[in-house]
């Protein structure tokens, strides 16, 4: 904070953040802060996506002994599949080092040069798609606090937040849905919810404690792994529990030890419940396995009527990460898996029929399920839409230009909020890499766009191509430069 204050003293309009390490209280430390530059970390890395997600966001990858030596980018796939991070970074230490990029004589190691391929198909429009497509709110969140965090160091009784809140997220994961997560801060974020899991909450306020016993009162479930509110948020112990018509009496002088429930207790309060698991989600996983988590966590959404249509089957479910974003009656779906897992039949199931396109590739068919035959990469992307689509309509102001002109299309006949790539060819067919550009379709900030045919040209025949990422059509323009 106040580093950012003496840089933004002389560059005003800089974008000033950290690169990295442990963000202590994560919620104080980014605030005003436009960039940071997480360590790699499941929890945090979901709360820092909840608590900017207009920030920068991006992870050194790629350059350790431990990172992928496959020729797969699957960190990064990862990163950008979960949304986790919206911008890309690499750390290469010096050239010839085991840890870096590049050889010794300055070449791309052997490792980078087999992952260029599906980088590029990142950079040119797979990755800004992800980023830029809405998650939808499933009706679900977990609970994060800090003072919780800090008070499972203390003392046995308390139950750390990671026990729970990361197989929570992972089960968001496996089965598409969004990870909403709601800080003291954001509480007001709670309205409009139908389920809360509150994980290793030790240390609760008063005023969280009414927030949830009225969330429960007016319909809602709130759900509790371990006993909550046996401390203040200064991590006072409490002699009553503010939560006593929920998860009954329970404090830190009753509790000898973490419960451990035969099966969880479950209190009717005012229109809605609230539930006591009696004991934490990693608990089930290690003793059950993930098909027993779905089912404990389901089961409670069920109670909701919250269910995702869209299913992912065939991959293990350690290693699978399938999330599901919406625009519109966009459905955008994504896998992620690992190297183990190729070969396999896997199948993507839409839940319904619809139109089925490839990002950045083309018409799949009309279908509900894809199936993908003997896995060749660990990611695929895939959209869903009701009616078939055409191709993007793009239409030039001119298409006979003097060399250094400049040419326009409007943007309002395209889909808004959704991603596209102009290509141009020169004479030869030959495609100028250099002259792509990535834009995201907004008619109200952007009714017309620009782009530049340079003194440079040579007289002939130019060939622009507008791309629609999210189902591979395209539609090709000719442009004489004389």
């Amino acid at each position: 904070q106040f580093l950012s204050k003496v840089i933004k003293k002389y560059d005003p309009k800089g974008r000033v953040g950290a690169e990295g390490s442990s963000g202590g209280d994560l919620e104080l430390t980014v605030d005003k802060l436009e960039f940071w530059g997480p360590y790699r970390s499941l929890v945090s890395d979901e709360l820092l996506k909840n608590l900017g997600p207009q920030r920068v966001r991006g992870t050194w990858w790629g350059g350790y002994l431990r990172s992928s030596r496959n020729g797969f980018p699957v960190n990064q796939w990862e990163f950008v599949l979960t949304g986790t991070v919206n911008a890309d970074e690499w750390f290469a230490v010096s050239p010839g080092s085991t840890e870096g990029s590049h050889a010794g004589d300055l070449m791309p190691a052997p490792y980078v040069q087999k992952m260029m391929p599906h980088l590029q198909k990142l950079r040119r429009g797979q990755a800004q798609l992800l980023i830029r497509t809405p998650w939808r709110d499933d009706g679900f969140a977990f609970y994060f606090s800090h003072p919780s965090g800090s008070a499972a160091s203390l003392d046995d009784r308390f139950t750390p937040q990671d026990a729970s809140l990361g197989d929570l997220i992972r089960f968001c994961y496996r089965n598409g849905y969004n990870v909403k997560m709601i800080t003291r801060k954001t509480i007001g974020k709670l309205k409009g919810q139908k389920v809360l899991f509150l994980a290793g909450a030790n240390a609760l306020s008063d005023e969280e404690a009414a927030t949830f016993r009225d969330f429960v009162k007016q319909g809602g479930i709130l759900v509790a792994d371990q006993p909550p509110a046996l401390l203040t948020e200064y991590l006072q112990i409490r002699k009553e529990n503010p939560l006593k018509d929920l998860f009954g009496d329970r404090t830190l002088a009753t509790m000898e030890a973490p419960l451990a429930l035969a099966k969880p207790e479950v209190r009717t309060f005012g229109k809605g419940e609230a539930i006591l698991l009696g004991t934490t989600v990693s608990r089930v996983l290690v003793s059950k396995g993930e098909n027993a988590v779905d089912a404990l966590v389901q089961g409670i959404l069920d109670k909701k009527g919250i269910r995702n249509p869209e299913s992912c089957s065939g991959v293990s479910p350690t290693l699978k990460v399938f999330r599901v974003r919406q625009l519109g009656d966009m459905v955008l779906a994504g896998l992620k898996t690992d190297v183990p897992e190729l070969g396999k039949d896997v199948t993507i199931d839409f839940g319904k029929e619809g139109y089925v396109y490839e990002v950045d590739t083309g018409f799949v068919g009309k279908q509900a399920k894809v199936e993908l035959k003997k896995l060749a990469i660990p990611f695929k992307l895939f959209t869903q839409f009701p009616k078939e689509q055409a191709a993007p309509a793009f239409k030039l102001d001119k298409t006979e230009v003097e060399a250094g002109a400049w040419v326009a299309f409007e943007t309002k006949g395209l889909r808004q909020g959704s991603v596209y790539r102009l290509e141009v060819a020169d004479p030869s067919g030959e495609h100028i890499v250099c002259r792509d550009e990535l834009f995201c379709a907004n008619a109200k900030a952007e009714p017309k766009r620009t782009f530049q045919f340079p003194f440079s040209d040579k007289p002939g025949v130019y060939k622009a191509t507008l791309v629609d990422i999210a189902t591979g059509l395209k539609t090709t323009i000719d442009v004489k430069v004389l």
